[in-house]
Order: C-alpha cells, then structure tokens, then sequence
C-alpha cells in the first residue's frame, strides 16, 4: 500500500470524493506526476525514453524507517480507465521491463483503477524466490491523495 512508504503516509488522513480524484487526475499529465512525485521523494526526474526499464528510480525512499531503491512504472490519463496489461507498452511488458531494475520496490502508478491482472503479474514478478523484493500499486485515488497531501495539486 502507498502509506506504508514513509514518505507517503501522510495520505492515511486524506479522504477523497471519487469525482474529485477522477476530475483532477484525468487531466494531469504523466510528466507532472513524476515531477511532482519527484519533489516528494526529493529526486530529480530523468528524461523519459522508450523501452526503459522504469519511469523513475529513487534512491531516497523509505519503507519502516529504512531506506530502500524504489523502480516506478507511471501511466498517465491517455487511457483514462483501468489500467490492463495491454497499457503496459505495446509488447506488454513493462513489468517485465521494471522487474530488471534492481530496485527492492518495484511500484506501478497509473492515474485510474488497476486491473487484478497487472497486479498479479507485478506480485509475480516481485516474489520471485531468486530475488523477492516488495511490490506497490498507487492507483488515481491513491495518487490523487499523495499530492493533495503533500500540497502539490
């Protein structure tokens, strides 16, 4: 869950209309997530290519107090709706794609819903026996609520 990334939990007290998140997030660009996440995290952003492993690697996260690697894959509006793995790039596979990062927290964002199969196919990835790392999945609500929270809307 987002709030049990350190730098996230300020979202356990934020409460949310589904309008009010749908509005804001069918709007906001992917890019202005990640910058926005960025100044959160306290990362700076990369320039985004095609076929990279992840959208965003920060070093400067923490999960109970301890500071971890953290690969996210982020999807913006373009699809407004639930996230399927056919909006995992045109091969879907951008999870397999982020699983190659070594980051011990591998997190899809996405600025709606995400399907059970992109959630299942990220937990595979994730716990795997030869190198179980943590998963995350930061919905639009979720998401929606992590910049309300940190004043970035």
């Amino acid at each position: 869950m987002p709030s049990d990334i350190d730098e996230f939990t300020n979202i356990k007290s934020i409460e949310v209309e589904d309008e009010e998140w749908q509005e804001y997030m069918s709007k906001i660009s992917e890019s202005d997530v990640k910058g926005k996440l960025c100044e959160i995290l306290k990362e700076i952003p990369s320039k985004d290519w095609g076929g990279e492993s992840n959208d965003l690697f920060a070093t400067q996260i923490h999960q109970s107090g301890r500071r971890t690697t953290a690969a996210f894959v982020l999807k913006g509006p373009s699809k407004f709706g639930e996230m399927k793995l056919t909006h995992l790039d045109k091969n879907a596979d951008q999870i397999f794609r982020l699983a190659q990062s070594p980051a011990k927290l591998l997190i899809v964002q996405h600025s709606h819903n995400i399907g059970e199969a992109v959630g299942a196919t990220l937990r595979a990835f994730a716990v795997s026996p030869h190198n179980p790392r943590h998963y995350c999945l930061i919905d639009g609500r979720d998401t929606y609520k992590i910049l309300k929270a940190y004043d970035k809307l």
